[in-house]
């Protein structure tokens, strides 16, 4: 009853009516379980024990920025990530880099943190990303490390959301916006010579007027979620996520403005039913939320915000820089997982497969 005056009905009524028919899903990690199994993990643990704790800090030469502005949080879970797969980590918030813009080129790794900046106030992270763009040379030395090959970014929940407005995406939306120009080019050229001269008039006003963006908006349940959801990976180009496709995992989601949307700037208009754009827009989806049937899905609460096909994430298409609105740095150990599945977590590591992600672009 409770849900049903504080949250959209639709919601609550999906959620009803699938609880006879959960059950328990079957985790799964092939690299982490090889990780175990060459005792790599057992590794990291003795390196990061008290009496080792700077040990791999002191060996790293690679330097994380964990980015945070008011109103973030989850820096400290951050840090601990990252420290623990051996980098040297940097605490910086906004105003540090107001400050000094060029420390932005001595960091390898920029990880922008959740939260709630600025209370979201105009929107999810839209304070936070007004700050940085209004300073110029704080802007172009964000803009110069995102364009640097040997850089890489990660942003989540709310420096997932930042990262859309900072358009570090957009390399998705080029290769988008060729593939729709390529294709009004045969339709105008399968057609007859009076019909071509009407469509290309047709086809130009439309390339004029669509103008594709990422955005996140609000859940589609209305409300705050913070739920211990289940993804899986898929196949996908990330330098996080690449070796750990088929995984199926558990993981924190915690946010108001999650649910990933892709629309016409001009009109405000969803191009979700655009084929073409959202074949291309799977190739760069790492992982989306799924049900008990390892299915990814939209139905709410298996899927927090509603997102298209159950989409949890976003890799450039480089592959260097990612962004998803769950917290897998709230999960990577294991004593911080809602549940223990004992398949899974048969083991003495204090680490669960997401810490896998971090170790990846070490």
């Amino acid at each position: 009853m409770l849900d049903k005056k504080q949250t959209n009905i639709d919601c609550v009524n999906q959620e009803y009516n699938n609880l006879s028919n959960r059950k328990e899903l079957n985790y799964r990690s092939c690299i982490y379980n090889e990780y175990l199994k060459n005792n790599i993990l057992s590794d990291y643990e003795k390196y990061n024990s008290y009496n080792n704790l700077d040990y791999l800090y002191l060996k790293s030469e690679k330097i994380v920025g964990i980015i945070r502005e008011e109103g973030s949080n989850g820096e400290k879970e951050m840090a601990a990530c990252f420290y623990n797969a051996g980098f040297k980590v940097i605490d910086i918030t906004t105003n540090d880099l107001l400050n000094n813009p060029y420390v932005i080129g001595d960091l390898d790794i920029i990880a922008f943190v959740g939260g709630f900046t600025y209370s979201d106030t105009f929107g999810s992270a839209t304070g936070w990303y007004n700050v940085l763009k209004s300073n110029t040379i704080l802007y172009q030395e964000l803009t110069n490390f995102r364009n640097n090959k040997d850089k890489y970014a990660l942003g989540i929940c709310n420096g997932f959301q930042l990262l859309t407005l900072l358009g570090w995406f957009n390399d998705i939306e080029t290769e988008i916006n060729t593939q729709l120009t390529q294709q009004q080019t045969t339709q105008q050229q399968t057609t007859q010579l009076t019909q071509q001269q009407t469509t290309q008039q047709t086809t130009q006003q439309t390339t004029q007027q669509i103008k594709f963006k990422i955005k996140l908006t609000q859940n589609n349940s209305q409300r705050f979620e913070s739920r211990f959801n289940n993804i899986k990976i898929y196949k996908n180009n990330s330098v996080f996520l690449h070796n750990m496709e088929d995984n199926i995992l558990g993981v924190w989601s915690s946010h108001g403005e999650g649910k990933i949307c892709f629309y016409d700037a001009n009109t405000d208009t969803s191009l979700e039913n655009n084929n073409t754009i959202m074949e291309i827009i799977e190739k760069y989806v790492p992982f989306k939320y799924i049900d008990d049937n390892e299915n990814n899905t939209t139905l709410y609460p298996y899927n927090p915000n509603g997102s298209y096909n159950g989409f949890a994430s976003l890799s450039s298409k480089d592959g260097r820089i990612l962004g998803m609105m769950p917290h897998a740095e709230r999960t990577f150990l294991k004593n911080n997982w809602a549940y223990i599945p004992p398949n899974l977590f048969n083991n003495n590591s204090k680490y669960s497969p997401w810490f896998m992600m971090f170790l990846n672009v070490h």
